[in-house]
């Protein structure tokens, strides 16, 4: 870009922000659109996924065989219940698994 081109660039920015700066001074915002909305405290929260679902049912199971890491153990059964269930059900996925 050239000297002269960038000079007519410049004054058309120094122009625009004097006519923003102008604008900007009678700017009142509208009223009603600046206030946040409060959360409700006794709104439903989210259904539980499908792994907590199994986590919950297979916790104590889980923890009367492995006292050291219940959460591991459990992670291991919901991949083989995955798996197992994939296997049983004819669906596309059942291409995709290793046999």
């Amino acid at each position: 870009m050239s000297a002269k081109e960038k000079g007519k660039c410049e004054d058309m920015a120094k122009t625009d922000k004097a006519r923003y700066e102008r604008e900007m001074k009678a700017y009142i915002p509208p009223k009603g659109e600046t206030k946040k909305k409060v959360k409700d405290p006794n709104a439903p929260k989210r259904p539980p996924s499908a792994f907590f679902l199994f986590y919950s049912e297979y916790h104590q199971k889980s923890k009367e065989n492995t006292l050291a890491y219940p959460s591991v153990m459990s992670q291991r059964n919901w991949e083989r219940c995955g798996t197992t269930l994939l296997r049983m059900t004819s669906s596309p996925m059942k291409r995709r698994l290793p046999s």
